[in-house]
């Protein structure tokens, strides 16, 4: 309780998937309420009103912190946001422009939000008045799906890259093969599931507003993240 003493308004955010993160939050509030914090702001993922979808170790326990929030005391601000742009080599591996973009079958997009751009964001909540009691949702424009990945990635390498839809098990073998532990492959396959449902394809997002112009886009992450790849095929 000593770490939030003399703080009007807290940024709480989120904890790591896979450990106790009900607790976790859950006492961060309880601190924060009994120091006497006015404002408290929570990143939670986007989960649409009527979605079935459920991200494991992350959506309900995103959920249970908006409760949360909303039966704690103080005032609450939830900004909420998509899968993160930087999260993109991640979930199709780490040589897509060589080896293709492989997903699990789907066709569904993600508006992406940068990490920059969110943090801004929530220093823009954080610093104004005004935000209590609103819920933001921080999607990026335009959504994209991964064969439009692929299409950004061959635009920017000026060679086809392809698209490779297959099964799970393929998708969680490529992304071992590329170098990832299996469990953070099964980690990965969730959100592109969650992808191809266009869980996170909405195209009415805060992001513009709250930060006063267009937030980054996926080929402008893009081009620049396989700046290399690109500079190597010219030369």
């Amino acid at each position: 309780m000593r770490a939030f003493e003399g703080i009007e308004k807290l940024m709480l955010v989120s904890a790591t998937a896979f450990t106790d993160r009900n607790t976790q939050h859950q006492n961060a509030i309880s601190a924060a309420r009994q120091a006497g914090v006015r404002h408290i702001v929570y990143m939670p993922i986007i989960h649409e009103t009527g979605s079935a979808f459920t991200l494991p170790d992350i959506t309900e326990q995103d959920l249970f912190v908006e409760e949360k929030l909303k039966a704690s005391g103080p005032a609450y601000t939830l900004v909420r946001h998509p899968p993160f742009i930087e999260s993109i080599p991640f979930y199709i591996g780490g040589n897509a422009p060589e080896t293709g973009v492989r997903a699990p079958t789907g066709a569904g997009k993600a508006g992406y939000a940068s990490r920059d751009d969110s943090a801004e964001a929530h220093a823009v909540v954080l610093s104004e008045d005004g935000h209590d009691y609103r819920a933001y949702s921080l999607y990026g424009d335009p959504a994209v799906s991964f064969e439009d990945v692929a299409q950004i990635l061959s635009d920017i390498s000026g060679r086809p890259v392809p698209f490779v839809a297959g099964s799970d098990r393929d998708y969680i073998a490529h992304l071992v093969a590329a170098g990832l532990p299996e469990p953070a492959a099964r980690f990965a396959l969730g959100w592109a599931h969650g992808i191809n449902a266009g869980e996170w394809s909405g195209q009415t997002g805060d992001s513009e507003k709250l930060l006063g112009r267009k937030p980054m886009t996926a080929a402008e992450f893009l081009s620049a993240n396989y700046a290399a790849a690109k500079l190597e095929i010219v030369t």
